[in-house]
């Protein structure tokens, strides 16, 4: 929904001289969708792998962040793919890269090319009957992989427009440290940070993550909690 739109028709998600226009899929089966030429495997491919029908790599997707997802998450996403009413997205414009964009790229770890941080090889995990809450919150911290780091320490994140905050530090040794899980429900259903303030939905989709039930945001929070302490920036 962040990035394809709440009907996932698709839009354009970042429009930055830098950047330059990046447009996200139409995933339905309306005009200028994929949703009627793409079969489950080709889906599961473009979420997985980040690799496209024609075998080319998506652009800037987080397919090495849903490489994770287990067989029954996977099939029930692509079944509520399929539910949406279809869009007409011929109105949009292609995605176009801009040169300062591609610089940075070679010169970096933009993710602009998911397909090729991926391990192939790896099989679609298969489901698990019952995990624990921290478990549950590994699970699920994979989504913050993009922005906040591998170790969640927070800092520059790689390809987003210049006028982007750093991301926080998820772990003990950043904001989170005095955080009660009451806090990190507000903020994250509310999106109302310690001091009281909205979090930039722009920077911070917290409307999006506030789909997740109790238990999920419950389990998230107790694993953030039991990482070690990093240091801010160390993403």
């Amino acid at each position: 929904m962040e990035c394809h739109g709440e009907n996932l028709g698709g839009r354009i998600f970042i429009e930055d001289p830098v950047v330059g226009t990046l447009v996200a899929t139409n995933l339905t089966d309306g005009p200028g969708g994929i949703g009627s030429t793409y079969s489950d495997e080709d889906f599961i491919k473009a979420i997985r792998n980040g690799v496209r029908k024609d075998g080319k790599s998506v652009v800037f997707m987080p397919s090495h962040e849903y490489n994770v997802i287990d067989a029954d998450d996977l099939a029930a996403l692509i079944a509520y793919i399929r539910s949406k009413v279809p869009v007409d997205s011929t109105h949009l414009p292609e995605t176009k890269i801009g040169f300062p964009f591609r610089l940075m790229y070679v010169l970096s770890d933009i993710h602009l090319f998911p397909a090729r941080l991926i391990d192939h090889s790896v099989e679609i995990p298969e489901p698990v009957a019952v995990r624990t809450p921290r478990q549950l919150g590994a699970y699920v911290a994979t989504t913050c992989i993009g922005c906040h780091g591998d170790n969640y320490g927070g800092g520059k994140i790689p390809g987003v427009p210049p006028h982007w905050p750093e991301a926080s530090n998820l772990t003990i040794g950043g904001v989170l440290a005095d955080y009660t899980e009451e806090d990190f429900f507000r903020a994250m259903r509310d999106g109302i940070n310690l001091e009281g303030h909205v979090m930039e939905q722009e920077f911070m989709p917290w409307q999006v993550f506030g789909y997740m039930t109790d238990e999920e945001l419950s389990g998230l929070f107790e694993y953030l909690q039991s990482l070690p302490p990093r240091a801010t920036g160390s993403r």
